[in-house]
């Protein structure tokens, strides 16, 4: 995949996938610089856009039909312009990010979590998430790591063996998942949800996944941690919201596939040296903390 991070370059693709005159003026920011992808703010005229430039694979085909159907039925996104393997361009959303939800608000985001999972899956095609996160155990598994231990690795690879053979994964049956709901990800007014942001991790799998990811990502947002009382409160909020699933469903297998997707990915970037563990940025990263913790032998 090609990485563009030269603002000529930039200019150039915006240029080119929106068919602008040579000559008109793009006002260019960036917003956002990560692993897997880097976002940019730009403005033609009064028109306020983003557009994001990825760094590796992502299922560009299902985000698009997951973004255009939740456009359709009203679930709040931002309008989408274009998107390929590459990039994506969206109108720009206004909105604040919320670190901190009342119960009114978890209430708003369980109605909007149910209603992406109400797409009808037999009209998309799409990575299956378990299937995603296997790569990361593949390429693990057959490397002799050079930066994480052999015991270490060995451990994480048994521990994942272990999650993903409970009956609680593939009893839930198969879902269209955003994947990330995080506190930088939704955007509110008031109380209000304005916008639901980035499809890039979408894929199919149990929507359990979905409300883990969302309780464990506010959690971190609210405590910088996996807080269990804020995620039994988080998910008997969701359960009051969700008269199709039995209050008898178990979330904590869902957080542990969870966990380990986010470890065996990131050691996956680690050993790939897409991360440096010593970075200022992974240093403030909780999940980068965890990480070490485990390379060193302290968990």
């Amino acid at each position: 995949m090609n990485l563009l991070f030269n603002h000529n370059e930039i200019i150039e693709q915006i240029h080119n996938t929106l068919d602008v005159k040579p000559n008109t003026s793009i006002r260019l920011k960036r917003m956002v610089h990560g692993v897997a992808n880097s976002v940019y703010k730009f403005s033609i005229g009064n028109s306020e856009n983003v557009i994001k430039i990825y760094h590796r694979e992502f299922d560009s085909k299902l985000s698009s039909n997951l973004l255009n159907w939740c456009s359709k039925v009203g679930i709040p996104v931002p309008p989408l312009i274009s998107i390929n393997d590459n990039i994506a361009i969206y109108r720009y959303s206004q909105g604040t990010h919320k670190y901190v939800l009342d119960n009114e608000m978890i209430a708003n985001l369980s109605v909007i979590i149910n209603r992406i999972h109400s797409f009808p899956i037999d009209e998309v095609s799409g990575k299956n998430l378990i299937e995603k996160i296997r790569v990361y155990y593949d390429y693990l598994i057959n490397i002799s790591p050079k930066i994480i231990p052999n015991k270490v690795c060995n451990k994480i690879l048994s521990h994942y063996e272990n999650i993903t053979s409970k009956k609680e994964i593939h009893s839930d049956g198969l879902y269209v998942l955003h994947g990330d709901i995080s506190p930088t990800n939704v955007l509110w007014v008031n109380k209000k949800i304005a916008s639901v942001l980035d499809f890039d991790e979408c894929s199919i799998g149990p929507r359990m996944y979905d409300v883990a990811v969302t309780a464990c990502k506010f959690s971190l947002g609210c405590h910088n941690t996996i807080n269990k009382n804020y995620i039994d409160h988080f998910f008997s909020i969701f359960l009051k919201c969700s008269s199709h699933i039995s209050s008898k469903t178990e979330i904590n297998p869902f957080i542990d596939l969870y966990i380990m997707k986010v470890l065996l990915e990131k050691f996956f970037l680690i050993e790939t040296h897409q991360i440096d563990c010593n970075s200022k940025r992974q240093k403030t990263d909780p999940w980068q903390k965890w990480a070490n913790y485990i390379i060193e032998g302290d968990v």
